[in-house]
């Protein structure tokens, strides 16, 4: 999951530099790496959300974990991207050709970071889920019985 995130943010931000005609030059190639961390940090905090929402109630419906998981992390996301976006659009606008090839593929990145972290990821780990049971293979999210087991055997 991790690779095709990363294969589609440097896509998606490749067409950038193509379509905007932005210099692809060193300053480019670390907003492309900020990117990729910046990226890869949201769908972590998403996805620990999850994880610890599976703990906390392992009998709710699949469905309603995902929401209440990205509810819970969609304030503290959009702050973030949203900090990020206004400290980089002066720099987009004004900064001139020396940091453009930074602040813009950064805040077109933020962009779609953003909305991949929220629209494109949780409802994929859904539907991988669906298509598993389906096929009838077991679901990888363990059953309320085996968490609890679990959590009655740490210290």
């Amino acid at each position: 999951m991790l690779a095709a995130e990363h294969r589609r943010l440097t896509d998606e931000a490749a067409a950038h530099f193509a379509l905007a005609g932005v210099e692809f030059n060193l300053t480019a190639v670390a907003a492309l790496l900020a990117l990729i961390g910046y990226s890869v940090n949201d769908k972590v905090v998403v996805f620990d959300r999850i994880r610890e929402n599976l703990q906390l109630t392992p009998d709710k419906p699949m469905l309603a974990l995902l929401n209440d998981s990205i509810s819970a992390t969609l304030t503290r996301t959009l702050f973030t991207s949203f900090s990020t976006f206004l400290a980089l659009l002066p720099m987009g606008l004004a900064g001139g050709s020396a940091v453009a090839s930074f602040a813009l593929p950064m805040l077109f990145g933020i962009l779609v970071g953003t909305s991949s972290s929220v629209f494109i990821a949780s409802p994929l780990l859904y539907f991988l889920g669906q298509r598993r049971q389906r096929q009838g293979k077991a679901q990888l999210r363990p059953t309320a019985e085996q968490m609890r087991k679990e959590l009655d055997s740490l210290p």
